[in-house]
């Protein structure tokens, strides 16, 4: 269960109570920190609520007496009336649909999970090449924010703007340009005065429409990655602050987008 992204097997075992006490353990100490893994978790467990309250009416049904006659080896047979037919055709293709059905619901969250992985390792990725190196940083100095949120709105749309990090003791460094499977990612670099560095990263093309408010993704090399979703932008702040110091940057930036 290490990594960003859940081990979506081990958590179907998991509501299926199919694993040892270690595995499951294991899952429930992720659960507690990971929500795109308890997002999996509940759409699995509705899912199967959605299956036994249909079929679970049929499985409390009498055996039929044709079949109890089979079993027991009586040669006498009776027709099956139509309508039992009938009946049993329409519950195939019920399950069917609720196949179909749940088989694209899995795929949904799996979809979202995957892309949301991608993005916070990029950020990470990004993080550890360009926000680390002591050198050219930036390909966009700070002196040269004009040019910088010219190339921001054409990327990111009339709003783009650089946050203003001074409250917390962070000045802007500059930023950069990232090329990424469907299209650009912009990433901001912050300073404070002790040379601890921050970056911001930025898409707004991804496949999401649905919010997310703050969340923690896995650490890489101890770098923190702290990300949230508003629709199809993204923002994922990474540094080696401590989670405390990181979630206030986030809420100042926040503030500011939002303002």
């Amino acid at each position: 269960m290490n990594g960003e992204l859940p081990d979506f097997e081990a958590l179907e075992r998991f509501v299926d109570a199919r694993q040892d006490s270690r595995e499951r353990a294991e899952v429930v100490r992720r659960l507690a920190s990971d929500p795109t893994a308890r997002a999996y978790v509940a759409a699995a467990r509705a899912l199967n609520a959605r299956l036994r309250e249909h079929f679970d009416p049929v499985r409390e049904e009498a055996i039929p007496a044709s079949l109890t006659e089979a079993a027991l080896g009586h040669r006498t047979r009776r027709p099956v009336p139509s309508w039992r037919w009938t009946t049993m055709a329409a519950s195939l293709l019920l399950a069917t649909a609720l196949g179909v059905a749940g088989g694209w619901w899995w795929h949904g969250v799996a979809k979202a999970a995957s892309e949301r992985g991608a993005f916070i390792r990029a950020a990470l990725q990004a993080h550890q090449i360009y926000a680390r190196a002591p050198e050219h940083a930036v390909e966009f100095p700070a002196d040269h924010a004009a040019e910088l949120k010219r190339w921001m709105a054409r990327n990111l749309g009339s709003s783009a703007t650089t946050p203003r990090l001074g409250a917390l003791g962070f000045r802007l460094l500059g930023g950069r340009f990232l090329p990424t499977p469907d299209g650009t990612a912009t990433q901001l670099i912050y300073e404070d005065r002790s040379g601890k560095r921050l970056a911001l990263y930025l898409r707004a093309d991804l496949a999401n429409r649905d919010e997310l408010q703050f969340q923690f993704g896995a650490p890489s090399r101890r770098i923190d990655v702290l990300y949230w979703l508003d629709g199809p932008r993204g923002y994922a702040l990474t540094g080696a602050l401590g989670r405390p110091r990181l979630r206030r940057v986030a809420e100042l930036i926040y503030a500011q987008l939002e303002s």
